[in-house]
């Protein structure tokens, strides 16, 4: 039978998913990591392929002999200004439309690859931003240096669940972070929570993992 220590050792929360595991010193244990939220990232590059979408469709509609020229929805170009190049799969209204969604993946692959690259944590002894994705780079500051966190977030942030996190801290060391603004962290407001309970329990160990158990009674166990 497993242990409840071991059960405790092993619990989803305190394995780091995203976070170097070796980062982490013996008996650290891990509250909280994320990435930033996708929307900050991933929005960009999806309503600019939409527009794509959307200009290639009505220039494709425009066009000499095109296909796209029975459908109503589509805005008409003025007489003046009608495309007179035949619509065929070597029309520049063709290469314009390939060139543009060439561009939106790519501009997509870039913003993806920025977010992946990003980790935010908070372990019992620190906050740390890893950032990199094969070779990794580490921000961190001792929990007993912060001096204030403030969290804000629009009313459209808070329906998506994300915010900004503003962090002061007092910077000792090349790789200690001071006045940190994290833009679109996960759940902002359970981060704060969180980083308050481990700052309290720097100051007072019981306060999140209870008194030391009582040590057995004189003569236990019996012989």
């Amino acid at each position: 039978m497993v242990s409840s220590g071991a059960r405790a050792e092993r619990a989803p929360e305190h394995i780091p998913r995203l976070l170097k595991a070796t980062y982490l010193t013996e008996g650290e244990k891990l509250f909280y990591e994320s990435r930033p939220s996708r929307w900050i990232f991933l929005t960009g590059p999806a309503v600019f392929l939409i527009l794509v979408a959307a200009i290639n469709l009505i220039l494709w509609k425009n066009v000499s002999g095109s296909p796209l020229a029975g459908i109503g929805w589509l805005p008409s170009i003025p007489s003046t200004f009608l495309l007179r190049v035949p619509y065929a799969s070597n029309s520049w209204p063709v290469y314009l439309g390939i060139v543009l969604v060439l561009i939106g993946l790519l501009y997509l692959l870039a913003r993806n690859f920025s977010w992946i690259r990003t980790v935010y944590v908070l372990t019992s002894t620190r906050v740390i931003r890893q950032t990199g994705i094969f070779s990794k780079d580490f921000d961190e500051i001792q929990l007993g240096q912060v001096r204030g966190v403030q969290v804000t977030a629009t009313a459209f942030q808070r329906i998506l669940g994300y915010g900004t996190l503003k962090l002061s801290a007092e910077a000792l060391g090349p790789s200690a972070m001071a006045n940190e603004t994290w833009a679109g962290l996960p759940k902002p407001v359970k981060f704060q929570r969180l980083l308050e309970s481990a700052q309290q329990a720097l100051r007072n160990p019981y306060a999140m993992y209870g008194p030391p158990p009582a040590p057995p009674p004189a003569g236990y166990p019996p012989r």
